[in-house]
């Protein structure tokens, strides 16, 4: 069991409760907004001062300044989203990650700000997942989601979530579609390589998921040798904590169920250890002990 420094880095709002999260989140956007005005008046008066007073055209030089600047505001504005995600996925605590979206404004107009809520509600079906109790509420909300102006990235992110969800309700009929959806991406979209890379890691997922469907029951060799390779490959270039808690939690219950009890060890005290507040936390904590007695 190992991890490097950065690796165990929590989230900003670590220590904070989901009210005051949300009172950071909000205050952070604010200043942003606040630079935005200022930027955009000062920008005003130097343009009004050199065209009115010094009869100087230079609107062709404010303009586009003015542009770079806007999209660097959106930009710092957008990405302020990140360290509240990182609850969810770097401090494994879905529930105060639930908390927070619940609390956001949600924006059901079109265009846009309906993408901005579908993104938000896609978070919370996702975060539900990890939730026994709101589970149920999960699969409402992802079996309900739909973007107006689809892009890759929200494709692959909705994709994933539903065959989870399929998985775990066990409808085939359902997941074929994800899958058949899922491959028929790069067709529709022109794909950056960021998406790219995305699409066969989501790939690799999606795999797993369909691997893992009769796990224990009617689980095959064959697929236990595969969804091995795909879990080690998945953890060696994953940067993600609670990807990482999931992966060793799924390696621990193919060890186990082969009786390679010793192997499994180490991947269930990864779980327990960094497991934060996910539900499968007391579920790997109760297999080690139960390993520990087969040592």
């Amino acid at each position: 069991m190992s991890k490097n420094n950065k690796d165990t880095q929590h989230s900003i709002y670590y220590n904070d409760d989901a009210h005051t999260v949300l009172k950071k989140y909000r205050l952070r956007r604010r200043i942003i907004l606040l630079i935005y005005i200022l930027g955009t008046l000062v920008n005003l008066f130097f343009l009004f001062t050199k065209v009115l007073i010094h009869h100087e055209n230079i609107w062709f030089l404010c303009f586009p300044l003015w542009l770079i600047f806007r999209g660097i505001c959106l930009l710092l504005a957008q990405l302020q989203f990140t360290p509240v995600a990182n609850i969810f996925y770097k401090d494994c605590d879905p529930e105060k990650f639930y908390e927070v979206i619940s609390m956001f404004k949600m924006f059901k107009s079109r265009g846009k700000d309906k993408d901005n809520h579908t993104l938000i509600m896609l978070y919370k079906a996702l975060c539900c997942y990890y939730i026994p109790e709101r589970q149920a509420e999960g699969l409402d909300i992802i079996k309900e989601i739909h973007f107006i102006k689809p892009t890759p990235v929200g494709e692959q992110m909705r994709l994933l979530c539903s065959a989870y969800y399929a998985k775990d309700t066990q409808d085939k009929e359902w997941f074929a579609q994800i899958k058949s959806e899922f491959e028929n991406l790069p067709n529709l979209y022109s794909f950056r390589k960021g998406s790219i890379r995305m699409q066969k890691e989501y790939g690799l997922r999606l795999r797993l998921t369909e691997l893992m469907w009769d796990f224990p029951e009617n689980f095959i060799p064959e697929n236990a040798k595969e969804a091995r390779i795909l879990l080690n490959k998945l953890l060696s270039g994953s940067n993600n904590a609670l990807r990482e808690v999931v992966y060793h939690f799924n390696l621990a219950k193919l060890d186990m169920a082969a009786g390679e009890y010793q192997n499994a060890k180490p991947h269930l005290q990864y779980a327990v250890f960094y497991g934060g507040q996910l539900s499968l936390k007391a579920e790997a904590d109760i297999m080690l002990k139960e390993c520990e007695q087969f040592i």
